[in-house]
């Protein structure tokens, strides 16, 4: 596997009440160094929010055929958030790279938010957009 990431910042972060709001609401999951955490192709019904440790998101290089690390996701990063958002299949393998800590955050997780916490809705919608918006930018970019 070659490790050749095209970028590593954190793009947002939780603080404060909407943090706490969110991390009560979703489950807290923890994955071992390497352990593959989805596969391109799976069924998509959440997105991570990374608490501690890093992940990496692996494309197959068609030239070469060798799987490549495209991203490294660290902490405050989430990933799988079109999974979560559109329901669509996943766009490439997911993997722990260190001892891994994340929320997973489900369409539950959404509803309870929006109902019981609208301001951390309203947070985590926006973070999104923006995450989303700076992948979008990113692919332009490298295209």
């Amino acid at each position: 596997m070659t490790v050749d990431p095209d970028f590593w910042e954190v793009s947002w972060r939780f603080d404060g009440d909407e943090f706490e709001a969110l991390r009560g609401m979703s489950e807290e999951v923890n994955f071992k160094a390497e352990e593959t955490i989805f596969k391109r192709g799976d069924a998509a019904d959440c997105m991570y929010l990374v608490m501690d440790g890093y992940a990496l998101a692996l494309i197959i290089d068609n030239k070469t055929g060798e799987q490549k690390a495209v991203s490294i996701i660290a902490e405050g990063q989430s990933f799988g958030e079109l999974g979560l958002l559109m329901k669509q299949h996943r766009t490439a393998t997911v993997t722990a790279g260190t001892d891994l800590k994340v929320l997973k955050v489900t369409q539950e997780t959404l509803k309870s938010l929006e109902q019981g916490h609208a301001l951390g809705a309203a947070t985590l919608y926006k973070k999104l957009a923006r995450t989303l918006a700076e992948q979008l930018i990113l692919k332009e970019a490298t295209s």
